[in-house]
């Protein structure tokens, strides 16, 4: 049975549809909510009551819902592969089917659609990206006609609304050269049923299929382990290939934070005695070293001599055997290495020098809340946006007992207080003496880094980047010697901004290009997208949720959902 065509009737299946796509209403209760408002003369939303067999089969309602809302949509069936996971009741690893939505039939859809120039429209001859597809093409012997894509992988909390127990592991995939914002999930692994490494390598080993008949501009003849279609894919893809054209893509970045880059690539951690970064050779005790003749700015590490050190400890990756794909794809994204990382640690020291520089017998609490007042007029008249403002800040919120001090809090709202701050140290750090200076100096650098960000100039930055850091480290060893330890301590995340600043930015430019930000709030968005109003609760069911629920309201890049 068709449905109705009319505007009010597709406006109330529209938003009939919202509550269960965004993961808020149970396909029970949305049917029975449709049914009320049937019985009251709404029209448009007849086929969601169906869903079940009309209810009579409770368990199938959601399922029969999701197929329904996802008529007109132009993307591709998912494509499901049996991946290892455990199994929390038999505790245990078993074999489970797991759904992807595979890069190289929706980008043959949008290339369909839209073709793939407003996919690439941002990209600059000469560039970075522009470069390296070049160069990868050619070893191809194929024309350097590719698609531009980024990848980024990260875990967001995960479980009731009250209580995240669980993490969500996505996989997205966006265009660092296009217009479109977009993030596409790839898939997404629930933590509680991971089998460390095994799990996130046969993820990436499907990933790595698909990206491959990308990067040779093919349509695979197989599935992904090399078996024939089952007869259902064989029908339905051997239609879907014939009725479109391949499309080349390459993979030409990947964003994650360090600790998804130990889980999923099984790179260095922060405290590793035998070497913390995959660029250099840089080791714990390295990360105070900011000259610029430092040792590990010298002593570089290759790709291929670090693939090879991974290979010699028995670390694998099927996403390494991509053509093009390397560590030197990995970028350091300036939200965790500096906004939550050493930003959060310059600000929360200068708020706490602030505080203890007020000539007052009053408590800290209180000369925090005076300093507070003088923050809040600072916003409104450097007219910070909303969203960029702390909704407060106290004591607490950057000193905690036996920690060094750290300013807890969004990316964002710390990025708009750095300026702030700046503004205040003349007020509140007015001492001459040579500790304050540098105090204010060090801050100063800070903002310095921030301001780069409009009008972008690599030198520029890598100049007060260098600043800032050898401020901070002499901030440290200034409280050393006075056996203050728990001030100005210097962490790992100040060596990954110093590789943000001396090599990354040389080849990528801005960091705002790359930043992490809208991969963030895809993320959380995803999350809730994929949550359970009862049922299964598998990582596979979780996955399944959370790609039907974005490709029934999300249309094809470029493309609009078709009623």
């Amino acid at each position: 049975m068709k449905r109705s065509h009319s505007t009010a009737e597709k406006e109330w299946f529209d938003e009939a549809g919202k509550g269960l796509l965004s993961g808020g209403v149970s396909g029970v209760a949305l049917q029975r909510l449709v049914e009320k408002a049937q019985a009251a003369g709404a029209k448009g939303a007849e086929d969601l009551c169906k869903a079940g067999n009309s209810g009579k089969l409770s368990g199938n309602i959601q399922r029969d819902m999701l197929r329904t809302l996802r008529k007109g949509s132009h993307w591709p069936q998912l494509y499901y592969a049996d991946i290892p996971v455990w199994n929390v009741k038999l505790e245990k690893i078993v074999e489970k089917p797991h759904p992807f939505l595979l890069p190289h039939e929706w980008l043959a859809k949008a290339n369909f659609l839209i073709g793939i120039d407003a996919l690439n429209n941002t990209m600059q001859p000469g560039s970075g990206i522009h470069k390296h597809i070049q160069s990868v093409a050619n070893g191809l012997q194929n024309p350097a006609d590719h698609i531009a894509m980024g990848l980024h992988f990260d875990g967001v909390p995960f479980g009731s609304q009250i209580f995240y127990s669980d993490s969500l592991e996505v996989f997205s995939l966006n265009f660092p050269c296009s217009d479109l914002g977009m993030r596409i999930p790839f898939t997404s692994v629930q933590r509680t049923h991971l089998v460390k490494h095994v799990t996130f390598n046969a993820v990436l080993e499907i990933l790595a299929w698909t990206l491959k008949s990308l990067a040779f501009g093919i349509f695979p003849t197989c599935r992904h382990d090399g078996t024939e279609w089952s007869v259902g894919e064989k029908s339905y893809r051997q239609k879907f290939y014939k009725e479109h054209q391949p499309v080349k893509a390459m993979l030409v970045e990947i964003r994650a934070d360090w600790v998804a880059l130990k889980q999923v690539f099984q790179f260095p951690q922060q405290n590793e005695n035998k070497g913390i970064c995959w660029m250099c050779h840089a080791k714990p005790s390295d990360i105070r070293d900011c000259q610029s003749n430092a040792g590990w700015k010298l002593a570089r590490r290759t790709a291929m001599s670090f693939h090879a050190e991974l290979k010699h400890e028995g670390k694998s990756c099927p996403l390494w055997s991509v053509p093009g794909v390397s560590s030197e794809l990995v970028l350091v994204d300036w939200l965790h290495c500096c906004d939550l990382g050493v930003a959060a640690d310059v600000l929360g020291n200068v708020l706490l020098e602030m505080v203890d520089a007020m000539d007052s017998q009053d408590s800290r609490d209180i000369k925090m809340s005076k300093l507070w007042k003088s923050i809040l007029e600072t916003y409104k008249e450097r007219n910070v946006g909303h969203d960029m403002r702390f909704p407060y800040l106290k004591l607490k919120s950057f000193l905690q007992p036996g920690k060094s001090p750290k300013l807890k809090g969004k990316g964002s709202h710390i990025r708009g207080l750095v300026p702030v701050l700046t503004q205040l140290s003349d007020q509140y750090l007015q001492a001459k003496d040579f500790h304050i200076q540098t105090v204010k100096s060090c801050l100063i650098y800070l903002n310095k880094c921030y301001q780069e960000l409009g009008d972008f100039s690599a030198v520029r930055f890598e100049d007060s980047a260098t600043r800032m850091a050898i401020l901070y480290c002499s901030l440290e060893r200034e409280q050393m010697d006075m056996d203050v330890y728990k001030r100005w301590k210097v962490k790992p995340k100040l060596h990954l901004f110093m590789e943000l600043a001396f090599h990354i930015c040389k080849e990528r430019g801005n960091p705002s290009k790359f930043w992490t930000y809208k991969d963030e709030t895809h993320g959380g968005h995803l999350r809730e997208i994929a949550k359970s109003k009862g049922g299964k609760n598998s990582s596979s069911s979780s996955a399944y949720r959370m790609l039907t629920r974005f490709v029934s309201s999300n249309p094809v890049p470029g493309a609009a959902k078709s009623k």
